[in-house]
């Protein structure tokens, strides 16, 4: 697994929540763009998702099946039971 280092979260500007997207997204080796292909969701999303804004369950399932991980693996917040 891809590890971020301090200098880089300082970076981003993002949470630890937020830079898990984008650990998973370099360790599968794709872009945001290849993604967004991958997934069915937006780039511009992506990237506020990597910037640290809450995904909607949908948009966080779609990019947790993209990248072939557990919903909680990428938003612990966003995962749990379905109702």
């Amino acid at each position: 697994m891809v590890q971020m280092t301090q200098p880089e979260t300082a970076r981003y500007g993002a949470s630890r929540t937020a830079l898990r997207l984008r650990v998973h997204r370099v360790a599968a080796d794709l872009t945001q763009e290849e993604l967004a292909k991958r997934s069915g969701v937006s780039r511009k999303t992506i990237g506020r998702c990597e910037k640290g804004q809450r995904p909607s369950r949908l948009t966080a399932l779609a990019l947790a099946r993209a990248l072939n991980v557990e919903i909680e693996a990428l938003f612990p917040d966003v995962g749990g039971s379905r109702s």
